[in-house]
This record gives C-alpha cells, sequence and structure tokens, in this order.
C-alpha cells in the first residue's frame, strides 16, 4: 500500500527518553504546549518537543523538565496545540508553490500528476517538504484534467510498459492512471491496464487508479490496483464496497473538491460505506487541480468527521506521525486544540519539516510565551 507509512523517517526511541545518537547535538528549539504524539495516544499537558540543530526531536518532556536542557528559543505556550503536522496524499504541484504550504501546517505532500513528468522524491529545495510523486498520469484519452495537461494517453499496453518502466528511471514512486477522462466519456480498456499494473508491479512500483464509475472502480479491482486516487463520485453497491475492502487498498479522500464539483453526495455516501466496511480513508485534497486556497483544509476533516472517522479519526487520516525521538521534526504548533476547534487549521502559529520552519498567520510571541 502507497501510504503514510511509507515516507516516515522512524527513530527508535521512546517519549520521555533523548535519542542516543542526538544527545550530543545542541537543542535550537523548544516548542511547548499540549503535545498530541499521534495515533490512539492523549495528548500531554504542557510538555515541549525539543529539536536539535538537524531538525530531529530530540526529546519529549514535561515543560519544567525539558527547560534543563540548553535551548535557544521557547516557542508555543501551555495553552497551543503542537501534533504532527498534515500529509496532503493528493495534490498537483504544478498548480502550486510548494512555499505556500508549509505555513498551512501541510509537512508532506504527494504529487500524483505533473504534466512535466518530474516524478524525483528530493524534498522541496526551499521548503524541505518530503515529495512522492507518479510524475506523468497515464490517460484513457487526451481529454484528461482541466489542469493537468500533457498526460500520455493510454492506448494500448506497449504504451503502458514503456511509460511504467520510463517513469521508474525517473524516480517515480507510484504509477498512476486515469481509467476516464474528465467527462468519463473515454475508458481505459482492461487489457491496457491490466499491462501498465503488471508492468507497475513489476518494477515494485503501486499503481494509484482514478476511478470514479462504478464500472471503472470495478475494473481498477479487476486489474490489481493498490490504491483509488479520489472517492468514488456514483454510489458504490455493498458488493464493491466488500471487493474494495477484500482487495486491501486505500482511498484518498478528496471529498471537498467533490462536493465544490456537485458530485458530494455520492462521494460522502461512499465514504461512509469505505469507512464503515474498514477500507484506509486518507485526507487528500486534489490541490492544485482545483482552485482554492493552498494549505490544510479543514473541510476535508469536517467531510471526513462526517462520513464515520470522527474529529480524532479524520486528524489520524492526515497527519504525518507519530512523533518520536530520533526522527524529522514534521510538526505545527496551532493556537487551539483541533478537535475542539477545526478552525484552528486557518491560522497555524508554526510549522517544522526537518530544518525548514515557518511560521502561518497566527500570532506567535517566543519572549511573552517563555
Amino acid at each position: 500500500m502507497f501510504d503514510g507509512a511509507d515516507a516516515v523517517d522512524r527513530g527508535d526511541a521512546v517519549y520521555g527518553q533523548a535519542a542516543r545518537a542526538e544527545r550530543s547535538r545542541g537543542v535550537v528549539t523548544a516548542l511547548r504546549g499540549s503535545v498530541w504524539l499521534g495515533g490512539e495516544e492523549d495528548p500531554l499537558p504542557d510538555h515541549v518537543v525539543l529539536i536539535d540543530d538537524n531538525g530531529d526531536i530530540a526529546e519529549i518532556s514535561p515543560f519544567e523538565a525539558g527547560l534543563a536542557r540548553d535551548v535557544d528559543d521557547v516557542l508555543g505556550g501551555p495553552t497551543c496545540w503542537i501534533g504532527p503536522g498534515i500529509y496532503d496524499r493528493h495534490v498537483h504541484l504544478c498548480g502550486l508553490d510548494p512555499r505556500d504550504l508549509l505555513p498551512t501546517g501541510v509537512v508532506a505532500v504527494r504529487d500524483l500528476g505533473d504534466p512535466e513528468g518530474h516524478p524525483g522524491p528530493e524534498p522541496d529545495a526551499a521548503t524541505g517538504l518530503p515529495v512522492r510523486s507518479v510524475g506523468h498520469v497515464l490517460t484513457a484519452s487526451a481529454r484528461g484534467s482541466a489542469r493537468i495537461t500533457a498526460e500520455p494517453v493510454l492506448d494500448s499496453a506497449e504504451k503502458a510498459v514503456a511509460h511504467a518502466a520510463a517513469q521508474h528511471e525517473l524516480g517515480a514512486q507510484a504509477i498512476k492512471v486515469g481509467l476516464h477522462d474528465e467527462s468519463c466519456a473515454s475508458a481505459t480498456p482492461p487489457a491496457v491496464l491490466a499491462a501498465a499494473v503488471d508492468a507497475a508491479h513489476e518494477r515494485s512500483l503501486p499503481v494509484i487508479a482514478r476511478a470514479q464509475t462504478v464500472e471503472l472502480v470495478v475494473r481498477a479491482l479487476e486489474a490489481g490496483v493498490d490504491e483509488l486516487a479520489n472517492t468514488p463520485a456514483e454510489v458504490l453497491p455493498d458488493s464493491v464496497v466488500g471487493q474494495v475492502k477484500e482487495a486491501r487498498i486505500a482511498v484518498s479522500s478528496t471529498l471537498q473538491m467533490l462536493y465544490a464539483s456537485g458530485l458530494g453526495p455520492a462521494a460522502a455516501r461512499n465514504a461512509a460505506a469505505l469507512i464503515e466496511a474498514g477500507v484506509p480513508l486518507y485526507y487528500g485534497t486534489d490541490q492544485g487541480n482545483i482552485a482554492g486556497r493552498p494549505g490544510v483544509d479543514p473541510r476535508e476533516l469536517d467531510r471526513l468527521a462526517q462520513a464515520g472517522l470522527g474529529r480524532d479519526g479524520a486528524l489520524r487520516s492526515a497527519s504525518y506521525g507519530p512523533l518520536l525521538v530520533g526522527s524529522p521534526a514534521r510538526i505545527v504548533v496551532l493556537q487551539d486544540d483541533p478537535l475542539r476547534e477545526p478552525a484552528a487549521w486557518w491560522a497555524p502559529l508554526m510549522t517544522i519539516s526537518g530544518t525548514s520552519r515557518a511560521f502561518g498567520s497566527g500570532p506567535l510571541d517566543p519572549v511573552a510565551l517563555r
């Protein structure tokens, strides 16, 4: 499965202990607040997260104990909320400036379609955001997405195999196949799709499918794809929901985008059925392919919550975590607990991604909050 665990650099230490290899490094920043480590953990009141000069988490401790270490800055305060930043599993960087994402709380993205076909895995040099990419999207006809152009047309098995080989050579972390064009008027033939999936899997690349109708979701399942790029927009029969569960594939949500496109009610019904069946539904926005404010979208989190995850489950589906001592810091500081006030995502105080940091639109006074 092509999910968040693939992108996390995990440490081997646990809460309250400094990572063995990090003890010699200088601690540059202390973030103070109620600290949510991620997963099923409850927030730890008035704690600090210490970040060293390599951008790694050096320690997570109660506030008074943490300040026994030599630090340069103490940012935040006892009423702030600190937790893993957001991992958006469906964006298009061709329509975004990555520098706009970090200040909003986004600490990692998957680029699910680049018309220039540049799928390299390196973090963006200006922001430090980890980026996973599929490069070009194979599509059923020349009429692809409204904003993502120059997609290779998937009209023969030979082209499918050649595309998978070329994207693998360029460093793609997955292959994305559009099973239909924007109007759903043209669909990828099953034999061609099967060739694309086989060629990708031979190279250990998962396949992500854009499939909005029942017929094409079934076609994707029969071909052995690994993930759906969007929640389907035609109501899925219970039998198909069961097939999705049995195939053990995940789905990127993009529910707010589907509502904006007039397809929300059917997608929301599918999301609820998939969640009830135990299918992983992860936070994804389709930003860069749709107009709107870049960054964390609390509306998408609310759509996931309303579909059955609840606010805590929606946050877990979106988080790049957990926070682990010894791993790179991918952390956001908010003015309020987002489970109590989702609008806190509109104005983060600060986001850290490794050695990169960005102040958001919320007020943060490091001197007053010491």
